[in-house]
């Protein structure tokens, strides 16, 4: 009885979206949405990883490839350098993450944290003026407890089960959960992919209607978001289907989506080392930015020098 009740509810939640979402992607750009409120219209976020004045408010950032070559990871690196101080290189803003992978590593996080705050911390270092010790502050080489539990309070978590809680998610955020942040500027999905198949299967039987999918309104919601807030939003997706050869990209989540992506960044493992990756970055639609290997570390992501060729 209680489940019927759940799932009631949920139908009529959907019914109230569906008059957006037929027209899901007529938004405005982000940057139009930033500059009349005085917001800034880049968000540095990660200079070495986006190319100069990029990403802009209202981007939304695809990291795109199999799996175990290193998406979630640099999706962390995103987080943290949201969440850190603005003396240790970050944003010092808040960030909101959707957990659809059902992965995430509180653990791995705090540790990665830990390292971002320790080598900043060694990098800016303020020796002192003359012998005695006395002269300009120096931070500290070894990061504090309380340094990093107040990053943690500029990050939140929502772990999503099936596509109609990361829906009711979102339209949360966008009925005014969004206001309580008011320095949100990352809007993170792991998994994007994860419910495709539950969220096409019932369409995919015959005789089924063909009406707009979760996942369609998901993205809806997802661009309307990035239309109406300072934010850039990021989110992780996979291939769905196997393919013999390396061609073009191809979405498969829905053609939505395709239209809301301003860069994708193409994750796949380096020939020969299984210890190194690649990643190539292209922005929608000028196409191909670079190409550049990286490595995982105790202390993160480390890219290499951009490859110019």
């Amino acid at each position: 009885m209680k489940t019927a009740v759940k799932v009631c509810i949920i139908e009529m939640l959907l019914n109230v979206l569906t008059e957006h979402a037929h027209c899901p992607f007529n938004v405005v750009s982000g940057q139009q949405a930033c500059m009349p409120g005085g917001h800034p219209a880049v968000i540095p976020i990660d200079t070495e990883l986006f190319p100069k004045e990029a990403p802009l408010c209202g981007d939304v950032v695809e990291l795109h490839g199999p799996e175990g070559c290193g998406k979630s990871e640099m999706l962390l690196r995103l987080i943290a350098r949201c969440i850190l101080p603005r003396y240790a290189g970050g944003l010092e803003s808040h960030a909101v993450l959707l957990d659809c992978d059902l992965r995430f590593d509180f653990l791995r996080f705090v540790a990665l944290l830990e390292q971002m705050l320790k080598r900043q911390a060694a990098q800016h270092a303020s020796p002192p003026l003359n012998e005695g010790g006395v002269g300009d502050y120096a931070m500290p080489k070894e990061p504090r407890e309380e340094d990093v539990c107040t990053c943690l309070t500029r990050f939140s978590i929502a772990s999503c089960h099936s596509s109609s809680q990361l829906l009711l998610t979102l339209s949360a955020l966008e009925a005014g959960g969004a206001a309580a942040f008011p320095r949100l500027r990352l809007l993170a999905v792991d998994g994007l992919f994860a419910f495709y198949w539950m969220d096409h299967a019932p369409a995919m039987a015959p005789g089924a209607s063909q009406d707009i999918t979760t996942l369609q309104r998901c993205c809806s919601l997802l661009g309307r978001l990035a239309a109406a807030h300072p934010v850039v939003v990021v989110a992780t997706t996979q291939s769905l289907f196997q393919t013999r050869s390396s061609g073009p990209h191809k979405v498969y989540l829905c053609k939505g989506w395709n239209c809301l992506v301003s860069y994708r960044f193409q994750f796949e493992r380096s020939v020969g080392d299984d210890r190194q990756f690649l990643l190539t970055l292209f922005h929608v639609p000028r196409g191909l930015l670079y190409q550049r290997s990286f490595t995982i570390t105790a202390a993160g992501v480390e890219l290499s020098s951009v490859d110019q060729s």
